[in-house]
């Protein structure tokens, strides 16, 4: 109990009210003690500090949250079960063979358009 009075310590009342308390419930989380044996320590009732750990829980809540830098990402392919083989005469006898139709980006860049 005196190592944990020592280790709150460093929490002061004169510090804002609502940083007073959330300094005290992140020592609480970090010591594993009880919230009866942490507000003992700190020289406040159990009920004041379940009184400031519910409204400091519902404060968190109710702040928006950042969204999230992902970005879902849908691909339009069409579902085709069969392959469908490409030939592509280019000029003077030159033909390219795919195993696949190639997206319409690799085909307008071979047209030089």
């Amino acid at each position: 109990m005196a190592a944990m009075k020592q280790a709150i310590t460093g929490v002061t009342s004169g510090s804002r009210p609502a940083e007073f308390w959330r300094q005290l419930m992140k020592k609480w989380k970090a010591s594993g003690e009880s919230q009866r044996a942490i507000a003992e320590a700190a020289g406040v009732s159990v009920h004041t500090f379940q009184y400031w750990r519910a409204k400091l829980q519902a404060a968190d809540a109710a702040r928006p949250r950042r969204p999230s830098a992902f970005v879902e990402v849908t691909a339009n392919t069409p579902e085709r079960s069969e392959v469908m083989p490409c030939r592509v005469r280019v000029g003077d006898g030159v033909i390219i063979e795919l195993p696949t139709l190639p997206p319409p980006e690799w085909v307008r860049a071979l047209g030089g358009r």
